[in-house]
């Protein structure tokens, strides 16, 4: 596994997430969460791919072309896992009119990478389209999805942000 996390996805969050989503140990995880891509093995060679933060901070073009990179290091039937931040979901809402600003006033000062990069279900639908790939699922920030992996654990969490899981096509498709 490569790991690069520098957002602030904490390994037992990605964690969480690759074992909700069918992770096994033996899968091969490349995890690319400093948004810097690493040279991925031409050889399709990984079981999963994740993007758990960066895409906050990268443009639509970078984005596309991250997902356009992870595609060739994947195994026939390999994964793509990323997060990211979208309009319907009321907390990453307040996110967007944080960044907007109070009319009158200057807007939040976000830092180099600026305010946070929203997407929406349609514009992941089409890059999936268009790279030959499949939405699989999507799981929206607020929804109670991540199962409980310490015995303790009562109910499911959210993550926060929302994860989307894009696969390649079958032959049927």
């Amino acid at each position: 596994m490569i790991s690069l996390v520098t957002d602030p996805v904490t390994p037992e969050q990605k964690d969480a997430v690759l074992r909700n989503l069918g992770w096994q140990p033996e899968h091969v995880v490349i995890d690319v969460s400093s948004g810097e891509l690493p040279p991925f093995a031409p050889d399709a060679a990984a079981d999963w791919i994740t993007f758990l933060g960066p895409f906050l901070h990268l443009t639509d073009v970078e984005i596309f072309h991250c997902l356009e990179t992870a595609k060739a290091a994947l195994k026939s039937d390999g994964r793509i896992v990323f997060s990211f931040l979208e309009y319907d979901v009321p907390q990453h809402w307040q996110l967007f009119r944080r960044a907007l600003g109070t009319p009158g006033e200057a807007p939040e000062h976000w830092g180099a990478s600026g305010p946070p990069r929203f997407l929406n279900r349609a514009t992941l639908e089409s890059w999936a389209l268009h790279l030959g790939l499949t939405l699989e699922c999507h799981y929206s920030g607020e929804v109670r999805w991540l199962q409980p992996l310490q015995s303790g654990a009562v109910e499911a969490s959210a993550f926060g942000q929302s994860v989307a899981v894009l696969a390649r096509l079958t032959e049927t498709e």
